[in-house]
Order: structure tokens, then sequence, then C-alpha cells
């Protein structure tokens, strides 16, 4: 975590869009190199309760055009990621961009070509990869040998088909391979070497009357530093399930049994061969809060080395898309 700096001296922060979990977000700045200074939303019932100074308003353009505002947070619906982070990009601001960056391969890549030219810094919110559970195991890499094995589930109860109107709201994240899939492999992305990542398969279930998929399962494999494929994984995302759970599973060449990364009650529990169950890791205080303390830790980092996390992004959306769009 970075050390915080009095509050003259942190970055001017802006959070265009607040959604449903605006608070857990304007939590998250706490202790960070942040103050929020203004905030742009249509919706006057996602209004939270605003540190004293920040401005409200309903239209995103008056925040670019403030020029106390040096970075924003884009976390609108999909659909408008490329017109309000390319506009924000233009404007020079620095850019932390909620997951996924954009709606297909195309608009991707025009948004990293304008960051390119901006004098901003385009960063992705990966919020999963800040895990504590996560990280916890990123820093135990050697005890368990080469992985092997990993499943992820990513379930959210957003479809309610005796709710239509639950399912219309959620349609604009663009169904659960795009909203939770990519939370997935960013996750992945702190385990293996994208690079080497080839996709197998990818199934997705749809419901009539839903315009997006609400069930997808993709299948993959990853090559070790020699170039033989050494692991396989699935990728399992769900709406239909009516739970909250995200976790993933990893099976590693040194591991009795397999690691349970509990992403959602923030602990790390070892199934060893014989049934015999062991909490190794526990974390307190709010899941997302937490993941995104992480997220504006790093995106403060970028910013102070005038830096940027798209060559993972890239990976990450690569995979996204292709699992989407095969060739």
């Amino acid at each position: 975590m970075m050390p915080s700096a009095p509050p003259e001296d942190r970055i001017p922060l802006a959070f265009i869009g607040l959604g449903a979990i605006g608070d857990k977000k304007l939590k998250a700045i706490d202790g960070t190199c942040f103050r929020l200074v203004a905030v742009a939303d249509n919706n006057p019932t996602n209004t939270i309760q605003l540190p004293p100074g920040a401005t409200l308003d309903r239209d995103w353009h008056t925040v670019l055009d403030n020029r106390n505002v040096g970075a924003v947070f884009v976390s609108t619906p999909l659909p408008t990621h490329f017109e309000i982070a390319a506009a924000a990009l233009d404007a020079g601001k620095h850019v932390l961009l909620e997951k996924p960056a954009a709606q297909n391969p195309e608009e991707f890549r025009r948004l990293v070509e304008r960051a390119y030219r901006s004098s901003g810094r385009l960063v992705v919110a990966f919020h999963a990869a800040f895990a504590p559970d996560l990280q916890w195991f990123v820093e135990r890499f050697g005890e368990y040998g080469a992985l092997t094995g990993i499943h992820c589930g990513f379930f959210d109860p957003y479809l309610r088909l005796a709710e239509p109107e639950v399912a219309n709201r959620f349609a604009s994240l663009g169904g659960s391979w795009l909203d939770s899939g990519v939370n997935a492999l960013s996750v992945v992305a702190s385990l293996v070497d994208l690079g080497s990542l080839e996709i197998h398969s990818a199934l997705f279930g749809r419901v009539p009357l839903f315009p997006a998929d609400v069930q997808a399962s993709v299948s993959f494999s990853w090559a070790n530093a020699a170039g033989c494929r050494s692991g396989t994984g699935v990728i399992d995302t769900s709406w239909a399930f009516g739970v909250s759970q995200k976790t993933t599973r990893l099976a590693a060449g040194q591991l009795d049994g397999e690691l349970l990364l509990d992403h959602t009650a923030q602990r790390v529990v070892q199934w060893r061969s014989r049934g015999e169950r062991q909490i190794l890791f526990a974390s307190s205080g709010d899941r997302l809060v937490n993941h995104y303390k992480g997220v504006f830790d790093a995106f403060g980092r970028h910013i102070m080395a005038g830096t940027d996390n798209l060559v993972v992004a890239q990976e990450i959306h690569r995979l996204l898309y292709q699992a989407m769009f095969p060739v």
C-alpha cells in the first residue's frame, strides 16, 4: 500500500458513474494517494455521502472540463466505456477504467491507441487480481511447485426470471462471460503466463428473452518455459445459480490435494488427499473494499511512475474476446 499523503498533496480524483457499490469504492480511496473532488452520475438514487467539497453533477462532460480533476475512475455501463474513457484521455486525464475496458476487440484496440497518444495514463481496474487470498498464494508460489490445474468459478445472482427488470438491468454488463470471465482471467494472469495460454473450447448458455449469456464454460491450457503444455484449466461463470460465490481451485506438482482460494470468504483452504481440511489464510474486512483499495494503490503507483497496465490488459482482453469471437 502506498503511504498516505496529506490531503492537499493527494491526486484530485473524480468518479464517473457510481453504481451499486459506489460506497465501497469511496471507502477504498481512504488511505491512498487520491482525494475525491467530483462525481458525475445520471441516477440521483446512486448518491452516496460525498466528502466535504466534492461536487455532484449529472453530466460527465462537466467533470472532464474541470481543471482541478487530475484523474477519473470510469465505472459506467459497459456500452459507454469507450466514449467516456476516450474523451477523458483526450482531455489529458489519467483514467482508471472498470473492467472489461470495452465491448469488443475493435473498441479496445482504438482505446489503447488513444491512450498511447494521450498525456494521461490508462489503467484497467482488474479488482479480482487484488484479492487478499490470491495475493497470499502468489507470494508463496515456490512452496507448491508448478501449477498443473486451475478451476475458476465466478457466480453472481443476476438472473432472476421472476424479476425481468433485474435481468434487464444487468444486461448492460454484457453477460456473465464479459462481466465475470474478465475477473477470472485477471486471477489466472497472476498465476500463469497468459502469452502461452490457449483456449480450447468456449460454451455459452442463454435463456429466452435475455440478450446476453447467463452461463459460460471456457477450457484452456498453458505452456511452461520450454514450450510444453504443462497445465489445464476451466473458467465457469454463471448468473443463474442464485448465489454470489467466487473461487479458484489450484492443483500443483508438490501440493497434497488442492488449494481453494475462496475469494468471497477471503481465505485459503487446503483439501488434502485424505480429506483433511486446513485453513491456511483468512482475511477480514469488506471484500470489495479490500479489492478496490488494491486497485487504487496500483493506479496511484502507475501515475507516479508514468506507467500503465496495458500489456497485461491486452492479453486478458485478447483471451476474453477470443472465447466470444473465435477465428
